[in-house]
């Protein structure tokens, strides 16, 4: 009889961590579930900054090739007002 209790009382607490088993396994699933539902927000919010960090990328690449056109166009306009003043020395 003794046994048979003993027994009962280690088959109750077996239970007892399949049951503390089977609710962790749950909320993990209700956490992953949770995590699908958000994943394609997530992913359409990652290619939006993907999408504006290469514009700014690009934007800020332009406009230093500009600037540095800008100013290989300067110079050359200097050298051309130059060449137009010695020119006008020579025939003076």
């Amino acid at each position: 009889m003794l046994g048979l209790r003993r027994q009962l009382v280690e088959e109750n607490e077996h239970v007892g961590v399949i049951e503390t088993e089977t609710l962790s396994f749950r909320k993990q699933i209700a956490g992953l579930e949770s995590l699908q539902e958000r994943l394609p927000k997530s992913t359409a919010t990652i290619n939006y900054l993907e999408r504006a960090l290469l514009t700014k990328l690009t934007t800020s690449k332009l406009n230093g090739e500009k600037e540095s056109l800008k100013g290989d166009l300067d110079k050359d306009e200097e050298a051309s007002a130059s060449r137009i003043r010695f020119a006008q020395l020579l025939q003076e």
